[in-house]
């Protein structure tokens, strides 16, 4: 694609995302490809006052595939996570907990990272952008992203 379409599509979105409901509604009608995407993304964009980046038109590099599903599940959980419109930030002092969605390994698996500071350390499965801040906003992730989080763990 050259370079006036994509600045075309991404001053349609960002029209698309400041726009009424009316017009985010006569916009997808008029370009239903390219408002294909509807959901958790867009929705924690607008929360995060963030642009959203068009879906991958090309999903044969699965490692594209995984990296921009990674990128909408940091996002997506970001949003989630929010406590009264502010952003949360996690605290690794013992006390606090934080979950993430399990699923067993034949399904698929996370990777593992470990920390060491002076005499504590904080093990995690997936890192601290895809933490959740409770087990109950894991539980609704696990699902209402789920079709990031395929993307992101099939290779």
């Amino acid at each position: 694609m050259n370079q006036k379409l994509k600045a075309i599509k991404n001053g349609l979105i960002k029209l698309h995302e400041e726009a009424g409901q009316d017009e985010q509604k006569l916009l997808e009608g008029w370009f239903p490809t390219l408002f294909n995407e509807k959901g958790p993304y867009l929705k924690a964009c607008k929360l995060l006052g963030k642009t959203p980046v068009p879906p991958l038109e090309d999903r044969t590099d699965l490692d594209k595939v995984s990296s921009d599903a990674y990128d909408r599940l940091i996002i997506c959980i970001r949003a989630k996570n929010m406590i009264d419109g502010k952003i949360w930030k996690q605290v690794y002092d013992g006390i606090e907990q934080h979950y993430w969605p399990y699923w067993s390994p034949d399904t698929s698996g996370f990777g593992f990272s470990r920390a060491f500071c002076a005499s504590w350390d904080t093990d995690t499965v997936v890192g601290a952008r895809l933490e959740y801040r409770t087990r109950e906003l894991a539980e609704e992730g696990a699902n209402e992203f789920k079709k990031y989080y395929n993307d992101y763990l099939t290779l």
